[in-house]
């Protein structure tokens, strides 16, 4: 009967149906008393295929938590909090390995005293920093983070670059538009970057990233924290997959908008100024970096993000796409070929020599690619492995789904890519699809034709492209089930 137990049952449930839908099918939570007459709330998730994920356990003695208890795998404790004598809570988080990452104090709902991050090999004294926490909430991590950036700031001020400090300075940071209004905490987060602590860094790239980027949109300040960010990529303590990973945020989400913003550019106003920069800024940039970031390029575990990232290079960056194109690795082979067909200078004809590969994978990539940026003047041979592509794209259907870039089905592409040339084989196409119609992923397909500046050719055939969405619609109602062409 406790209050807080029937706040936990309205307000949890809901909530977590709201925000984890996609990755929790099945939810369970129970309300327990224990032998010694302390409240349990506990509750637990469950995975798609009802395969234990997370368990959250909360003991109260009257109204006063006593005790939190959180596995993320069955038998493992990653998260422990427990009422001490004086008061206060004690907490631990633990590595799956059950070995402490972290542990510290919580008094009133606030950091007290010093905590310890092991995995870090440091200490923060959080006493007085007035930090409002919730013991119950996994958010706890990040709160310590903030107070560790918010302690070593100064330092990181103290010891940064002088010329790299008065570069910085130069910004007119207060006045730059954001995306929460505190552009200001831009420059810091870059400073932090430069912390020789990972969860520092980490803190720094999110107060980077919260400002500059948000759902797709890019701010005046993103253009003016870019270059500052390739610029990191020469610092000793930069962690250069954060760095690469974001500035890939950055372009991927300029890159449906570069032609109307370079179109703005030509007849400028005053209103346009700001989003214009705000596109094409990181793109420059980005470009301007290149061969700070091409150096990455031997790491296998930051290629992708290079490969991504040359699209918006200078010609040095294509040069570099077609010698990697040249792997041993099919999958790695298409990626490339994925990339090059985004890159600004590409031209019909310039995938040619990928359509002799061995790989199916490869020569549908490449085909795929330059029909959909050059629509009626794909030449004829990528057209044709299009149309082959359809008895047998089962085969790479997996491998495709791992390219970088791509973002929706195998069968949707090829659709898209016949629809846009205006193949004369689409209704022959259409007629295949209305036999395998629930392959087809329209939500990406309409996506796709909507952000149609990533597919450049796609424009003027966008009306037909339209079209042929509509008729997957009417191929997936349930009002004409046996309909076919």
């Amino acid at each position: 009967e406790d209050g807080k137990i029937h706040e936990f049952e309205r307000f949890f449930p809901n909530q977590t149906l709201q925000i984890h839908r996609t990755y929790f099918e099945n939810i369970s939570y129970e309300d327990l008393n224990d032998i010694d007459g302390r409240c349990i709330q506990k509750s637990s998730w469950y995975s798609k295929d009802h395969a234990f994920h997370k368990e959250k356990l909360f003991f109260y003695k009257g109204e006063q938590l006593a005790r939190v208890r959180e596995r993320e795998a069955p038998g493992c404790v990653s998260y422990e909090a427990t009422l001490q004598a004086d008061g206060k809570l004690f907490c631990e988080f633990f590595s799956k390995y059950g070995v402490p990452t972290m542990s510290g104090y919580i008094e009133a709902d606030l950091l007290t005293g010093v905590w310890n991050l092991y995995a870090e090999e440091a200490t923060v004294d959080t006493t007085g920093l007035e930090i409002s926490v919730d013991p119950k909430n996994s958010n706890l991590a990040f709160s310590v983070y903030s107070a560790f950036f918010d302690v070593s700031l100064p330092a990181l001020i103290a010891s940064a670059d002088a010329d790299f400090l008065k570069k910085l300075d130069t910004i007119d940071w207060e006045n730059a538009e954001s995306c929460f209004g505190d552009p200001t905490s831009v420059r810091d987060g870059i400073i932090g970057l430069t912390s020789p602590f990972g969860c520092i860094r980490e803190k720094a790239m999110g107060m980077v990233s919260g400002e500059t980027l948000h759902q797709g949109s890019l701010y005046k300040v993103t253009a003016l924290a870019v270059p500052f960010l390739v610029d990191l990529l020469d610092h000793p303590n930069t962690d250069p997959e954060l760095v690469l990973t974001q500035l890939r945020w950055y372009a991927e989400s300029a890159h449906p908008y570069v032609e109307e913003a370079l179109a703005a550019k030509s007849e400028m106003t005053e209103e346009d100024e700001d989003w214009t920069i705000s596109v094409l800024g990181p793109l420059d940039a980005i470009s301007a970096g290149w061969e700070k970031i091409v150096k990455f390029s031997s790491d296998a575990n930051l290629v992708n993000d290079v490969i991504s990232l040359a699209k918006d290079g200078p010609a040095a960056a294509k040069d570099f796409l077609f010698e990697y194109a040249k792997s041993k690795d099919p999958l790695k082979r298409a990626t490339t070929v994925d990339a090059i067909a985004d890159f600004s200078a590409f031209k019909e004809n310039e995938l040619l020599i990928f359509l002799e590969d061995d790989s199916a994978l490869v020569r549908l990539v490449a085909a795929i690619r330059t029909a959909l940026f050059h629509g009626g003047e794909t030449p004829k041979p990528f057209v044709d492995e299009l149309i082959k592509s359809l008895d047998n794209y089962e085969e790479v259907e997996e491998s495709y789904s791992q390219i970088l870039s791509n973002d929706s089905a195998l069968l949707t592409d090829i659709a898209l890519a016949l629809a846009s040339i205006r193949s004369s084989q689409t209704k022959d196409l259409l007629g295949w699809l209305s036999d395998n119609i629930d392959t087809v992923d329209i939500g990406s397909a309409a996506h796709q034709i909507a952000s149609s500046g990533r597919f450049g050719g796609l424009g003027s055939s966008s009306e037909f492209s339209f079209f042929i969405i509509f008729l997957f619609y009417v191929l997936q109602s349930s009002f004409l089930p046996e309909f076919k062409f």
